[in-house]
């Protein structure tokens, strides 16, 4: 195991070119930009902070509190607990089919195949 790791830091300019050149062509069109992958999860986050501090109070109502505040309780606690997850879903989702699509790239020179 440490030695696959290691082979693939040892090639990991391959995978940095992939994902520059991935978010390059994906917000080459868009208004936003790259500002959109953080706006995204922050809409989201507003649309789940007011549903369940306006709409549904009651849902909420065993979690600890952080602050004197509960509703920015809740949204600290959205932040802490949706962005790692919605980084880590985003990473996972998006990696397969950028090796895919990019298979002859890899072909051409030497790639861990781990």
């Amino acid at each position: 195991m440490i030695e696959q790791t290691k082979n693939l830091w040892k090639y990991r300019e391959m995978i940095w070119n992939l994902v520059v050149r991935d978010l390059k062509v994906k917000y080459k069109g868009s208004a936003l930009g790259f500002l959109w992958s953080f706006l995204n999860p922050l809409i989201l986050m507003t649309l789940y902070w007011i549903i369940f501090t306006k709409l549904a109070p009651d849902m909420r109502e065993n979690m600890p509190r952080v602050a004197d505040n509960r509703d920015m309780s809740y949204a600290l606690f959205l932040i802490a607990s949706m962005w790692p997850w919605m980084a880590f879903q985003g990473a996972v989702a998006k990696s397969a089919p950028t090796f895919i699509l990019n298979d002859s790239l890899i072909k051409k020179v030497y790639f861990p195949r781990e």
